[in-house]
């Protein structure tokens, strides 16, 4: 539906009861109640600011989503309970909910594999949910939510993707990640067209909280990774130079020996280093090393044929039993 350039897009939605199971538009005309008071827009204002400051926060992801759901409860005022999760409902990475409620709810989709934030993430659209208990698009879904009515409470909800990197075209842009997803006890809770554009604004917003978290935790995950790397490096060529005399071969060869140790051995050669720098007069070190040495060249000298084989003794080992043992001339 072409939009003018000057207005937001009317959002689509996926409505029940309609000849092609597609989608209607809610207008503005369509609304039948709810314009938010001067202090609900403040409050919700309010609100939205605290959701820009989160990613500045040393918490983590699932920590900023549990404050992201609270936030937006708040801050729309149709929503009794709210969830935040990432990734495909079905199989998600984070959920985080402002109550049991929200958590009942997100169970039941998942359990009965169908629902309004399911249907988001997968057609990228706003799903809206006048009464979940009596909803022929989610069968499965309405039988469970009518035979459990006494602990899950909700009836109507209003799922909307969340959209990372969107243009200004509107939500059909970008790449969904998550799902927002707004609860109530009450039946067409978000019929509204105010409600509905709040809740439109607060997932844009939503959204961008959650790509800055996602930028965030790979800067401290990749600034973790270098910390690791620099204080790993002294320990690892210290530990070159203790092989390297050891086995009386070159940094390369020593370090070589070391990394098919750390694969043997399935340990971190890192670790490895650490251990000979802590405890550099250890024999049995030397032996283990001494042998792997020799491994190592046999693997080297395998495919060439038993003539390039190793003789079965380290070069350090070797050099030790000639000063052992020294030839005598005749």
């Amino acid at each position: 539906m072409s939009q003018p350039a000057s207005r937001r897009p009317a959002p689509e939605m996926s409505a029940p009861g309609s000849a092609t199971p597609g989608e209607h538009v809610i207008t503005a005309d369509a609304a039948s109640a709810g314009a938010d008071s001067g202090d609900d827009v403040l409050q919700a204002l309010v609100q939205l600011t605290q959701l820009a400051q989160l990613p500045a926060q040393e918490i983590g992801t699932r920590e900023v989503l549990a404050h992201l759901a609270r936030v937006v409860q708040h801050a729309i005022g149709a929503a009794h309970w709210c969830s935040v999760l990432l990734g495909d409902p079905l199989q998600p990475e984070h959920v985080a909910a402002d109550s049991r409620s929200a958590q009942q709810v997100d169970g039941a989709q998942d359990a009965s594999g169908q629902g309004p934030s399911i249907d988001a993430y997968h057609r990228r659209l706003p799903v809206l949910a006048e009464d979940l208990s009596d909803d022929p698009r989610w069968p499965y879904l309405a039988a469970h939510l009518r035979a459990h009515a006494d602990t899950v409470p909700a009836r109507s909800a209003l799922a909307v993707p969340v959209t990372v990197d969107a243009t200004a075209n509107g939500t059909l842009n970008g790449q969904v990640v998550g799902v927002l997803s707004l609860y109530s006890p009450r039946c067409g809770a978000f019929s509204s067209a105010d409600e509905l554009d709040l809740a439109l604004n607060v997932a844009t917003i939503a959204a961008a909280v959650v790509a800055t978290q996602r930028r965030v935790e790979q800067e401290r995950s990749t600034a973790q990774n270098l910390r690791i790397a620099m204080s790993s490096r002294a320990p690892i060529e210290q530990a070159k130079g203790l092989v390297a005399a050891w086995l009386s071969c070159g940094i390369e060869e020593a370090f070589a020996v070391m990394a098919a140790m750390s694969q043997d051995r399935n340990v971190k050669v890192r670790d490895l280093a650490q251990m000979l720098v802590s405890e550099p007069a250890a024999a049995d070190l030397r032996q283990v090393l001494c042998a792997q040495h020799h491994k190592l060249n046999a693997r080297r000298s395998a495919p060439d044929g038993p003539a390039h084989r190793s003789t079965g003794t380290c070069p350090a080992a070797a050099a030790r039993a000639r000063s052992r043992h020294p030839t005598t001339g005749s």
